[in-house]
């Protein structure tokens, strides 16, 4: 997992990671990704998933779930009263019980609404998991 702050100026990078290391899942946070930049130009050899929830409207944040085509993943579907949200979710259907993954990011300008911010994170997670409900409460 790592906060890229602009996955676009790093895809070499991202690549050498990608291509050079064993993993099967990269969480990436304030990826800076928009439509003009397809999932290909992220992983030309198209050995993973690309799981991605861009920012509309303004330049920065997102996040994305690169996961090994090798796994059964499902990106999970949040309803729209989330939609404000800085997450994107990966069910891995491989394991038993099975896997969610989950990318979230919350902006440095939410830190005046946190509390509702948190409040509606916490609500989407209980919403989209059963194994959640655990770590929702500690927070």
């Amino acid at each position: 997992m790592f906060n890229a702050q602009s996955v676009a100026n790093k895809l070499l990078e991202l690549r050498f990671i990608m291509y050079n290391d064993d993993y099967d899942c990269i969480v990436i946070t304030e990826t800076w990704l928009h439509t003009g930049i397809c999932d290909g130009a992220i992983d030309p050899r198209g050995l993973y998933s690309v799981i991605r929830k861009d920012r509309i409207g303004a330049r920065g944040d997102g996040v994305c779930i690169l996961v090994r085509r090798k796994y059964q993943a499902v990106p999970i579907v949040f309803k729209t009263d989330y939609c404000e949200l800085e997450i994107v979710g990966a069910t891995f259907h491989d394991f038993h019980p099975k896997l969610d993954i989950f990318a979230v990011y919350r902006p440095p300008n939410r830190d005046c609404e946190a509390k509702q911010y948190m409040q509606l994170l916490i609500d989407c997670l209980k919403t989209n998991t059963f194994k959640c409900q655990y770590a929702c409460n500690c927070w």
